[in-house]
């Protein structure tokens, strides 16, 4: 069943006061408009994945065209492959990780991204995309999320 929060967003957003209602009586009220708990989950899941596949697609697009970050063949040295790794271990832990359409993660190391594939226990650094400071690293990608 589909979150609660969807459906006091969702009557908000189709004019239905909510003041005093529980979520079984703004659902019911939602029924009357078309709405229910399965195709709002099923909607928002879609805009979600589309939003994710257009923000991916920029983001690979810019790392492409760009001239600030250079594409390089994988050439990290030992202390950032043993963060690299730590990085890792922090992800299969449930830690953050921005990921591409294809499954690839994206792990910031320095000032470098290393695109990652494979499993947890063989992972495989792809490529490396290397800013001129750590902090324009990250300031590119905080402007991709946000985009």
């Amino acid at each position: 069943m589909a979150d609660n929060r969807i459906a006091y967003g969702l009557a908000k957003k189709h004019g239905i006061d909510t003041k005093g209602m529980s979520p079984q009586e703004v659902w019911e009220a939602l029924k009357e408009k078309g709405i229910t708990p399965e195709n709002a989950e099923q909607s928002i899941r879609a805009k979600e994945q589309t939003k994710r596949k257009e923000l991916e697609k920029k983001f690979e697009d810019d790392l492409a065209n760009t001239a600030n970050p250079e594409k390089k063949k994988v050439n990290l040295t030992q202390k950032e492959f043993a963060s690299w790794y730590q990085k890792i271990g922090e992800i299969k832990r449930g830690g953050y990780v921005d990921k591409m359409s294809n499954g690839n993660k994206l792990i910031p190391i320095g000032n470098k991204i290393v695109v990652t594939a494979g499993t947890y226990e063989k992972p495989k650094a792809k490529m490396v995309f290397e800013f001129e400071s750590e902090e324009k690293m990250f300031d590119y990608v905080n402007r991709k999320r946000k985009k």
